[in-house]
């Protein structure tokens, strides 16, 4: 068994669907039951999970750049606590593009073992080097998705980059 698993996640478009984001900033609790569902998943191959805020969420802020109050932050913790989700760290705010925040982070901390959850192929130069895994910001991530996901993860996931 492996030691650790990451999930390096944004929130808007992987959480949330795009029609949440017209009516306030928050979370679908059926996507969070499906990263619950990953989650636990892979906790039959890696002894932890550790779940690595990628989103602009980290920073207080939404997706249009404008600010989350602490009850949509708050919101989040509820949903991802009913899945035994914990936030274990972000990567840092640099103004570069997200995948390079991310590569930071997994040389930093000397990640082998990851999947990236984003909606935006935009934010990712070079998505071929990276785990990446992108569901339609339209839906959130959907029980396809989960399904999806766990067979990478059974499959082993290639450490790139």
């Amino acid at each position: 068994m492996n030691d650790c698993f990451y999930v390096f996640l944004d929130v808007d478009g992987v959480l949330n669907k795009e029609s949440d984001w017209k009516i306030k900033y928050s979370v679908d609790e059926d996507c969070v039951r499906i990263l619950g569902e990953i989650r636990r998943y892979a906790l039959k191959s890696y002894k932890e999970v550790r779940v690595v805020l990628t989103s602009t969420w980290r920073a207080g802020l939404a997706r249009d750049g404008s600010s989350l109050d602490t009850r949509q932050l708050q919101s989040l913790e509820r949903c991802l606590d009913k899945e035994d989700i914990k936030i274990y760290g972000s990567t840092p705010v640099s103004g570069k593009p997200r995948q390079e925040e991310i590569e930071y982070y997994i040389k930093r901390n000397r990640v082998e073992h990851y999947l990236v959850l984003d909606d935006d192929p935009h934010l990712f130069p070079d998505p071929k080097s990276i785990n990446l895994y992108i569901p339609d910001y339209r839906l959130g991530l959907t029980r396809i998705d989960g399904k999806k996901i766990c067979d990478i993860i059974k499959n082993g996931e290639k450490r790139r980059g």
